[in-house]
């Protein structure tokens, strides 16, 4: 990114900051040493590890409060908007699910029957949101302000565990739809219009 855009971006126009200087090593004891080289050869100047600065910076700290909370309040509706599709699907099947329980299914057959349902829409739905979300990282990576600050590639581990919150808050939506369908009695459930 450009000197003077990325001034513009944090108020600090005409003046300069901070540097990013990349270590050769990982290792914690060559940081430091890099740290306090730095410290001696340019007075006036904090060489900090970017893992001190970001936790140190409120705007970064302000910024992974406002993701969790997104997230949080994304999460929440995601398993409303799942139990409002199963308790719909259920609603609307009363009669089908009568006519299964009249010629031998067991409950927890309606319940797996639910389940499934719920499982193969979280699956779909999970799928096609971490596709959105690659494609979104990329459109904004191609953007020149942003380039630099976002890693458009998601490491596997992320994927997995939305892989895994997405099923899981799916089947958490669906758990109640599913009790209440292989709760109905045939006869109930038979007579409902």
């Amino acid at each position: 990114m450009p000197l003077e855009t990325l001034q513009k971006m944090m108020g600090k126009e005409g003046q300069v900051t901070g540097f990013l200087v990349h270590s050769a090593s990982p290792d914690p004891k060559f940081i430091n040493e890099l740290r306090q080289r730095i410290e001696k050869t340019i007075s006036g100047v904090a060489a900090t590890p970017a893992r001190d600065h970001v936790q140190s910076d409120t705007q970064i700290r302000l910024a992974k409060a406002m993701a969790w909370t997104t997230a949080a309040v994304a999460l929440v509706l995601g398993s409303v908007g799942m139990l409002n599709t199963m308790l719909m699907s259920i609603f609307e099947r009363t009669r089908e699910i009568g006519i299964l329980r009249a010629v031998g299914w067991r409950r927890r057959r309606v319940l797996q029957l639910v389940l499934g349902e719920a499982l193969v829409i979280a699956l779909m739905g999970t799928a096609l949101g971490m596709l959105l979300a690659m494609a979104g990282l990329r459109a904004i990576t191609s953007a020149p302000t942003a380039r630099g600050f976002i890693n458009p590639n998601l490491p596997p581990e992320v994927l997995l565990i939305a892989l895994a919150m997405g099923i899981g808050l799916s089947l958490l939506g669906g758990l109640y739809p599913a009790v209440r369908a292989a709760s109905l009695e045939p006869t109930e459930a038979l007579r409902y219009e």
